[in-house]
């Protein structure tokens, strides 16, 4: 044989390309999912981890890359990216996580008694709204009673007035 023959290996279509595990992450680098080439079509907004062609390991990266799951009991996510590197997040960063969230809507029942405690308030400002008007409208009674009184005295004045104009005309003869 020829030394400068150089052989090829025939082309094997049924060659395995190798599965390629991909993180995906926040912007603050933590991570968000993983999955593997095998699942997913357009590997673009992901980050290359590992590649080879172990079917248990590569195949479900889910399973084999996070120990501790994506994300714990509190909703924090457990690892972050750090130069291509997988890293588990430390308790101090995932409480500082936890504290920057915004507070959760009430429940229902915390609702519920919200609204009792406004209609309380609305009843209560009512009654003293309604005590207040109660003592104006007194205090109008007796100024109309003041009034109707004076009336009556001025009405009793302007009819001796008018009588005593009458004798006034009988003394003067006219």
């Amino acid at each position: 044989m020829d030394d400068d023959l150089i052989l090829e290996e025939p082309f094997d279509e049924y060659e395995q390309e190798p599965i390629k595990v991909y993180v995906q992450t926040d912007t603050d680098g933590r991570i968000i999912s993983i999955n593997s080439s095998v699942f997913l079509d357009d590997p673009t907004g992901w980050v290359q981890i590992d590649e080879g062609y172990d079917n248990v390991k590569h195949y479900h990266a889910q399973g084999n890359y996070l120990p501790n799951g994506l994300f714990d009991e509190s909703g924090c996510y457990n690892y972050r990216l750090i130069d291509g590197e997988v890293v588990g997040r430390t308790a101090e960063e995932k409480q500082a996580e936890t504290d920057a969230r915004p507070a959760p809507p009430p429940t229902l029942d915390e609702r519920v008694t919200s609204l009792g405690e406004d209609v309380e308030a609305v009843a209560e400002a009512t009654a003293f709204t309604l005590e207040d008007t109660a003592a104006i409208a007194e205090t109008f009674a007796y100024a109309l009673d003041d009034t109707s009184a004076l009336a009556e005295t001025l009405a009793m004045a302007l009819l001796e007035i008018e009588g005593l104009k009458q004798e006034i005309k009988v003394l003067k003869g006219e």
